[in-house]
């Protein structure tokens, strides 16, 4: 086991078991707990092995079609996110294989549907590779790449990642799909991961040897620059959990003469009171910097996005007082919508 593992196994002060992405991720979760939190959850380990969480939802309502300026496809997202929002107080987890370097919310391009189930307002057609490097640590670097594209309303995202090295790494892919118009959008997405050692595909057979998690989102233009969201990438999962825990988050963003604002919730989990974001950007369609403040330790994010053309590249730092900082660039091809 690596120094970066170990350190990760030391900060929880308890063995994790399982796959490697169990075990190198860990403490990504807990590190962001005070004492007193852990203390507390500590004192309900009789309750037994950990259980991936199960929701059920009613099902979406159906769309018949799926035209720019009909209602339906706002009827729709009032109803999801009507759905989800009992699910404020449910524990979740996202395993951030496709993080994107953009800030929170809806964003263009693969990531954000894949990883947040938030599709583009906007139609295109995108590629995208992105590298990340964890707690600033070699061994723990993720590498993805994902296409997306968007025949008429339909937006579609395809992925594929990689993380550590082959003993202790995994591989991930992801799909998300759904619905966009001018003022509402909402998708669904699935994700499942496997380790990469040689030894994990002795145990294809069985179901711990993969995880696989599923979810939802949805975001709705309510008029006068503003746009709201919710995002809950976990309503379903079998097997392994993911390494991270992450419950329902519910957004608004404000955009005013190239400036923005936004806000974003986080339910409570075990232990905790839930988390709280605001974020800042400036700049135009081909230049912008950002930056995000979130508790639970307070930290901050900073990054900024260039565009030449169809090539843009995003950067993103996640600075943490404790495990150091995270750093993130996606590089992707991006021709401007016709819209």
């Amino acid at each position: 086991m690596g120094d970066a593992h170990r350190a990760a196994a030391h900060h929880g002060r308890t063995t994790v078991k399982g796959p490697a992405w169990v075990v190198a991720c860990e403490a990504l979760r807990r590190a962001g707990r005070s004492a007193p939190q852990r203390n507390s959850e500590r004192s309900h380990a009789c309750e037994g092995r950990r259980r991936a969480p199960m929701f059920t939802t009613a099902p979406l309502p159906p769309i018949a079609t799926a035209r720019r300026r009909s209602h339906t496809p706002r009827i729709a997202v009032v109803a999801l996110l009507a759905a989800l929002a009992p699910l404020a107080c449910a524990r979740g987890a996202c395993a951030q294989d496709f993080a994107p370097a953009a800030p929170a919310g809806p964003q263009p391009g693969a990531a954000a549907l894949l990883e947040r189930a938030l599709p583009a307002e906007a139609p295109l057609f995108a590629l995208e590779s992105s590298v990340t490097r964890w707690l600033a640590s070699p061994a723990l670097e993720t590498r993805a790449a994902a296409v997306a594209f968007a025949p008429g309303a339909l937006r579609v995202a395809l992925g594929l990642s990689q993380t550590g090295d082959p003993e202790l790494g995994w591989t991930g892919g992801a799909i998300g799909a759904g619905l966009a118009a001018d003022d509402a959008g909402f998708a669904v997405r699935a994700l499942s991961r496997r380790d990469r050692a040689v030894g994990a595909l002795g145990r294809a057979s069985s179901r711990d040897a993969a995880g696989i998690e599923a979810g939802a989102g949805a975001w709705l233009a309510a008029g006068g620059g503003c746009v709201l969201w919710a995002s809950a990438p976990q309503l379903m999962a079998t097997g392994e959990s993911p390494p991270l825990s992450r419950p329902l988050e519910v957004g608004a963003r404000w955009t005013v003469r190239g400036a923005a604002v936004w806000c974003v919730l986080g339910a409570p989990r075990a232990g905790d009171d839930g988390s709280r974001l605001a974020g800042l950007s400036l700049g135009g369609a081909d230049a912008r910097v950002w930056a995000e403040a979130r508790d639970g330790p307070l930290r901050a994010s900073l990054g900024a996005i260039a565009r030449v053309r169809a090539l843009v590249a995003e950067v993103r730092a996640d600075l943490h007082p404790v495990l150091g900082e995270t750093t993130r660039l996606t590089l992707a091809w991006r021709p401007r919508s016709a819209r």
